[in-house]
């Protein structure tokens, strides 16, 4: 069983299913081979979530940059963009601490590719 429930889940992690890779995780039996496959991928698939929200969130700095002054930039000049680069500046802070933990290999695992 165990053997069947880490095949599946792997599949749903690398295509990026993870609800259902973390019910599969979840059900896996824990008393036969691959119990700590299961018990460290659904610790890891968290991380992995966090990457691909960390990933969104850079993604709308980027295209907020992009975009014309708002009102707060004619009221305050230059509060907008200090306000993105603190922004920008703490997202990739926490994703260098949650790419320690999920190596590259895994997180291709997971179906996540660097896009920025």
């Amino acid at each position: 069983m165990s053997f069947i429930a880490e095949a599946l889940a792997s599949f749903y992690a690398r295509t990026r299913n993870w609800q259902r890779a973390l019910e599969v995780w979840t059900v896996a039996p824990r008393d036969q081979a691959l119990a700590r496959n299961a018990a460290v991928g659904r610790a890891e698939l968290f991380i992995a979530g966090a990457i691909d929200a960390v990933n969104e969130e850079l993604n709308t700095l980027t295209a907020l940059k992009k975009r014309l002054p708002s009102g707060i930039e004619i009221s305050l000049p230059g509060i907008e963009d200090s306000l993105l680069r603190g922004a920008e500046r703490d997202l990739l802070r926490l994703k260098r601490g949650l790419e320690q933990l999920l190596p590259e290999k895994r997180r291709r695992a997971f179906g996540l590719n660097d896009r920025l």
